[in-house]
């Protein structure tokens, strides 16, 4: 079964949410299931960026810096992020895949 992990946090970010988003792929990968995880990030240089880790693909999509600078940016960046995320993560080889299941947090 393919599955899509939607999350906000993902390692190397250190914090609850990646760590327990990390488990669950690897929970999910150890059951014999393909994981794709999607994940924003403001450091890459690319629209996107995919690597593989232990057999789950990680997908990390392009976005403004959400995380700090005045309360009207961060919203404006926060708003607009799942849009971005679509409209990127549909130019990804992995849109194309059929998935079973969203697991979005």
């Amino acid at each position: 079964m393919n599955l899509l992990l939607i999350t906000h946090a993902y390692p190397p970010i250190l914090n609850s949410c990646a760590s327990q988003m990390k488990d669950l792929a690897n929970f999910f990968s150890s059951q014999g299931h393909s994981v794709s995880v999607l994940t924003p990030s403001s450091t890459i240089n690319k629209n996107y960026s995919i690597d593989c880790n232990d057999g789950i693909e990680i997908i990390r999509i392009r976005v403004p810096d959400h995380k700090g600078g005045n309360y009207l940016r961060r919203f404006l960046a926060e708003f607009l992020m799942p849009f971005m995320m679509l409209s990127k993560f549909k130019k990804t080889p992995s849109f194309n895949k059929e998935f079973q299941g969203i697991v979005w947090y």
